[in-house]
């Protein structure tokens, strides 16, 4: 699946619909007093709970209208359950507030484990140093369940600086609203307010051009308790029918008997069947239905407010009110059936695949039952996502399709690992490589060439039998794939790498010539965390041989890859750091080197067993850097973690030899004082310092003890030298084990002391 000029344009359009708030319906009732009462007093939060069909979105649509200060919208949705699409939606939001460019938002990209680490603390400093006050609308937050985005958003809400806002709106209460009534100014928005009174039911039949006594519309009012929906619903007859009444206690039924039976037949049906979309276009609406005329009939039920708003942006993309969709969405169900619903979203996921869009492609493969497509749809996405560092997403996309859909699919499986692998979840990925095994032993694995090579490339990956048979598995894979291949890059670097394990004579000058021949693939392909391994690995050979021009241009390739694709935090980027600090402390720049061995050292939490080879050659090239540095306490605590990776792959060929070399050195060094570096278990507590959960909250998003994480957080503080979680945030952000690197280093104390 691929990205034409079409793609993209139609791409673009989609992520810039939730970006701009709807077009206000004609005949709707200002509520501006409520934005003069939300804004009267010196309130960062306005937080907007109500049920579906309260308004709560149109009265959203209006204070943006009316604010004086810039604005920046975005709508959440299911996909926002992913932290780094949260992050990058709200970046994409705000950043026009401030007049910053589209490449900040876009850099709001990355591994899902660095969402707190990084993204979000970046995002946050961006925020809370804004130039000019501003509003950031968040509407439809409760399509956000999982707790790492709500993790951001308590982070995002307590950087609102004085003078600014951030109004979120959804069905329930932000999780975050106990803690935010505590520590911010909040003003809250409830169903009270939203509701209608009299005049205001009264004036909202005068604007929808429906003739109500006013008696008759206060009574209506009482009935419906001021519920907007209801009215609207209620309205929408009136015109058509002259007659004023209640909906029924089944709304659903009212709806289907007294609205949608008083519609045209084309309306009727084109309504409930677009109920399957989120957004809608007419193009997609077309495809949909099998018609050519979707965008007239858009206008038509926009222009009588029949439940569809028009979204902004450069394209016509609308979408339907939430109550009504919902409602919708059961007649669509009670009059066609399930059948029908999963076909549309079938048709809704092969348009989308035409048009490049294969993110919502999957997500409506998916809601179609249709584990076949989206197997196949999603082993064709994964290594792009993976590239862009949306690993979360892919893994969300396998949970959703379900365990028994991956057993019966096993290049997901091969997938499924090598997520595991790059995020450092060793456990899952020995899980799957023990599946992939067991399908082998009964005969059922699959004789497809791209399968073959995958599985062979992920357990060259997994190192599990030494370097014989990782280059045996590697170069299985060189075999099949051709030069054209995406995979070509993994292929031959992942040779190289075993053939630098295996060590015979040869092996070295034939490993230099696979990387750059790897790197000449990656750069023809554009993987560019491939791009970053090689370049990475033979800059490494570069300065072993003392070419130090050629490890300079290959690092600084390497570091340009990694920034232009905010690949700092992804697995293959640690080894590029070590490199880069090794260069620059034999350049005499000691503050340049502690700078890339604090980026290297505070993301090496996620080299783990998975990747052997990786995990444990970074950690002899920072042992041996902070050994020339003057700390050999640092260096000891890094060789510790190397007896730990040796133990479950004891053979990795040279390098065990490199370990021993780096023990004797290290054992003949003079102790000095000084704190070890945080472990890579402290690195994984040190992000949720900066939100306000409870250490008890902590535990659970890193399923570990209370006392464990408790633990942790004392020896943060111990080797930080600070004495709450404020400081240990301040000082992680200065030493750059927080946010982007911001701090230095000066003879005498590393960023390593971490």
């Amino acid at each position: 699946m691929t990205l034409d000029g079409k793609g993209h344009e139609a791409s673009e359009a989609f992520f810039q619909a939730r970006l701009s708030p709807p077009v206000l319906p004609s005949g709707h009732v200002s509520r501006a007093h409520l934005h003069a009462d939300a804004l009267s007093g010196a309130e960062r939060v306005v937080a907007v709970t109500a049920p579906a069909g309260y308004g709560k979105t149109t009265l959203l649509a209006e204070w943006a209208a009316a604010e004086r200060r810039p604005v920046g919208w975005v709508s959440l949705d299911t996909r926002d359950n992913d932290p780094v699409e949260l992050i990058s939606g709200l970046a994409a939001a705000f950043g026009p507030t401030q007049g910053l460019p589209t490449s900040f938002w876009e850099s709001m990209s990355g591994p899902s484990a660095s969402v707190l680490g990084r993204l979000g603390p970046r995002l946050a400093s961006a925020i809370a140093s804004a130039q000019q006050p501003f509003a950031l609308i968040v509407d439809d937050h409760h399509e956000v369940t999982s707790l790492a985005s709500h993790d951001v958003i308590d982070l995002v809400a307590s950087s609102v600086p004085d003078g600014s806002v951030l109004m979120a709106a959804g069905r329930v209460e932000p999780p975050n609203l106990p803690s935010w009534r505590v520590r911010l100014p909040v003003f809250e928005v409830g169903v009270d307010q939203l509701a209608f009174d009299s005049e205001e039911a009264a004036r909202f039949f005068e604007l929808g051009g429906a003739t109500v006594p006013d008696a008759s519309a206060r009574d209506l009012r009482e009935k419906l308790e001021g519920w907007v929906a209801g009215l609207q619903l209620a309205r929408i007859v009136a015109r058509q029918s002259g007659e004023v009444q209640a909906p029924e206690r089944f709304v659903a039924d009212y709806l289907r008997s007294e609205v949608l039976d008083g519609m045209s037949d084309e309306h009727r049906q084109f309504l409930v069947r677009t109920s399957v979309l989120g957004e809608l276009t007419g193009e997609l609406c077309d495809a949909l239905l099998g018609r050519g005329d979707s965008t007239r009939l858009l206008d038509e039920l926009e222009r009588a407010n029949l439940f569809v708003q028009q979204l902004g942006g450069k394209r016509y993309w609308y979408r339907c009110h939430a109550a009504f969709r919902d409602m919708l969405a059961a007649e669509l169900e009670r009059s066609w059936g399930g059948i029908e619903r999963q076909r549309l979203h079938g048709v809704a996921s092969a348009w989308y695949e035409q048009h490049g869009m294969a993110r919502q492609a999957i997500e409506h493969a998916l809601l179609a039952g249709d584990p076949a497509r989206s197997a196949n749809l999603l082993t064709i996405s994964a290594r792009s996502e993976h590239d862009r560092g949306r690993i979360a997403l892919v893994q969300r996309w396998l949970d959703q399709l379900g365990e028994p859909a991956i057993l019966d699919h096993p290049p997901l499986m091969v997938i499924a690992g090598f997520s595991a692998a790059l995020t450092g979840d060793a456990a899952d990925a020995e899980r799957r490589a023990d599946s992939l095994d067991r399908l082998a032993a009964e005969g059922r694995a699959h004789d497809d060439k791209s399968f073959v090579s995958a599985r062979a490339m992920f357990f060259s990956l997994l190192c599990r039998s030494g370097p014989d048979q990782m280059l045996a598995d590697a170069r299985t894979a060189l075999s099949i794939e051709p030069p054209w291949s995406a995979w070509r890059t993994t292929a031959e670097g992942l040779t190289a790498e075993a053939l630098l394990l295996r060590n015979h004579d040869g092996d070295r000058e034939e490993a230099t010539a696979l990387f750059e021949d790897a790197i000449r693939s990656a750069h023809q392909s554009r993987i560019a965390n491939s791009g970053v391994a090689w370049l990475a690995e033979r800059a490494l050979i570069a300065m072993d041989d003392s070419d130090w021009p050629l490890a300079r241009r290959d690092l600084a390739d390497a570091l340009r890859i990694i920034d232009q694709n905010n690949l700092h935090d992804y697995l293959v980027s640690t080894l590029a750091h070590a490199a880069a600090a090794r260069l620059a402390l034999h350049d005499g720049d000691r503050e340049e080197a502690g700078r890339q061995s604090a980026k290297s050292m505070r993301t090496r939490a996620v080299t783990t067993h998975a990747v052997p080879f990786w995990a444990v050659r970074l950690r002899l090239v920072l042992g041996r850097l902070h050994l020339a540095l003057g700390e050999p306490v640092v260096a000891r605590h890094l060789l510790q973690e190397v007896d730990g990776l040796l133990r479950r792959r004891p053979e990795l060929g040279s390098l065990v030899a490199q370990a021993r070399e780096l023990h004797d050195l290290v054992g003949a060094a003079p102790l000095r004082g000084g704190a070890s570096p945080l472990s890579t278990a402290e690195l994984r507590v040190l992000p949720y310092l900066q939100t306000h959960l409870t250490v008890e909250e902590m535990a659970g998003r890193l399923y570990l003890s209370r006392n464990t994480v408790g633990t942790h957080t004392k020896a943060i503080y111990r080797k930080l030298g600070v004495a709450s979680r404020s400081e240990a945030v301040e000082q992680a952000v200065a030493l750059g084990l927080l946010g982007d690197f911001v701090g230095g280093t000066t003879p005498g104390r590393s960023v390593a002391i971490k």
